[in-house]
C-alpha cells in the first residue's frame, strides 16, 4: 500500500500514540495481521 503523509504529523502521532504513521502503515502489509470489525456509536462498521 502506498501512503502519503506529512512527516511532521507522523512525529506528533508517534509521540502521542507510540507509533508513527509510517510505522502504522506497514502493519497493513503484514499477512498475519488480525482485523477485528468494530461498531461505532453511529451504528456503522469500521475496522480497528
Amino acid at each position: 500500500m502506498e501512503l502519503e503523509f506529512d512527516p511532521a504529523k507522523s512525529l506528533v502521532s508517534g509521540a502521542k500514540h507510540g507509533i508513527g504513521i509510517d510505522e502504522a502503515a506497514r502493519l497493513w502489509d503484514d499477512e498475519q495481521r488480525i482485523e477485528i470489525p468494530a461498531r461505532t456509536t453511529r451504528g456503522k462498521w469500521r475496522f480497528r
